[in-house]
């Protein structure tokens, strides 16, 4: 998938970043912040897991979280870094690749971890070894959220992935549940894969 990430962004072919700005999307995630700083009773430390051009990074850098965000298109993290500065707000860009981030432990450890879309496009070989990582940044009683779509094949676009295959990649956290992600009026084809955001927990 990385290589698909980077052929789209030298496109322009990012639909997924059309969610930052869309008004339902936007606020379908801004609640889930919100929620998320209020149960661990208030900001801490954040990593945004394939952030891309930085907008939800810096969404909750604005929100009063510390945040680094990992990506593995150099082109994406330079528009990030310059989204995060004319914002006004701090936020640490890596490029990484999302199936060694346990390499990456200089980066601490982390509260939540946010992720819009990047893990359900990978084998569940490299689901996996993204998971290994996650977990081993993760501080005691993490979140996790991820914004999925249904399992299907659609050529090079992500497979998806349900809460069994979750589970397995996952297997020191718990699923939380389930909440359907509203795409109307968002490009093709987040409007008909079904979208959900899954929240899980360490321990």
């Amino acid at each position: 998938m990385s290589l698909f990430f980077k052929i789209a962004y030298r496109l322009g072919l990012t639909p997924w970043e059309a969610a930052a700005t869309h008004p339902v999307a936007s606020r379908q995630v801004a609640a889930c912040f919100d929620a998320v700083t209020v149960a661990r009773g208030g900001p801490g430390r954040a990593l945004d897991i394939g952030c891309g051009r930085g907008h939800w990074s810096v969404d909750l850098a604005r929100r009063g979280w510390q945040v680094t965000g990992v990506d593995n298109v150099p082109g994406a993290l330079r528009q990030a870094r310059q989204r995060a500065a004319s914002s006004g707000v701090s936020v640490r860009f890596c490029q990484a690749d999302l199936t060694r981030l346990e390499g990456a432990m200089a980066l601490g450890m982390f509260d939540f971890f946010w992720d819009f879309g990047a893990l359900h496009g990978l084998s569940p070989g490299d689901l996996a070894a993204a998971a290994a990582g996650i977990t081993a940044l993760a501080a005691p009683g993490a979140a996790l959220v991820l914004l999925v779509w249904a399992p299907g094949r659609r050529g090079p676009l992500p497979r998806g992935l349900d809460e069994d295959a979750l589970a397995r990649a996952f297997p020191r956290w718990r699923i939380e549940g389930a909440d359907p992600f509203d795409a109307t009026g968002l490009p093709p084809p987040l409007g008909r894969v079904a979208p959900r955001l899954l929240r899980l927990r360490l321990g």
